[in-house]
């Protein structure tokens, strides 16, 4: 279901990029802020962490550090030989088919998630800080303003940047 649906999403009526749309497929479960979607376009078209699919880094700050996220990690390298945007953009397959296939692997991690659980949510907003500090006209602030955010988890993070 999540595979048709990030599908749909890329390049869909809204326009959502590979990042983007493996976010919004997953947005009722994570409860992330549509703000933090739209602004996810600084992870797209090779722009992630390290030239990661944008599809694949999405994934990730879904998940969240760990057994998932690397199991999914390796289940996309499996299937496609690299994890790099780079080297895969390129196929027969296209972006389409790595949006729709990442939201499936990540869709069998996800059940062992409690994506509730305050832990998780703070966690979550801390990789969604880190994506959007990649911004160069860094929406940080604006996002910061907007969310409220003031755990001291979230403040120790920022001190340290």
């Amino acid at each position: 279901m999540k595979n048709k649906q990030a599908s749909d999403y890329f390049h869909g009526e809204d326009g959502y990029n590979c990042a983007q749309a493996v976010l919004k497929a997953f947005q009722p479960e994570s409860g992330m802020p549509e703000l933090v979607i739209r602004s996810a376009t600084v992870a797209g078209g090779g722009r992630a962490k390290g030239g990661t699919c944008g599809a694949l880094y999405a994934a990730q700050i879904v998940l969240g550090e760990g057994q998932h996220s690397a199991q999914v990690a390796n289940e996309f390298l499996t299937a496609f030989g690299s994890t790099l945007c780079s080297d895969i953009k390129q196929s027969e397959g296209g972006c389409r088919h790595f949006v729709g296939k990442t939201a499936e692997f990540t869709e069998r991690h996800l059940d062992n998630i409690n994506t509730q659980n305050d832990d998780y949510v703070k966690a979550r907003e801390i990789r969604e800080i880190d994506m959007l500090s990649q911004e160069k006209n860094n929406l940080f602030p604006l996002y910061l303003a907007i969310k409220k955010v003031t755990s001291k988890v979230t403040f120790c993070y920022l001190k340290l940047k």
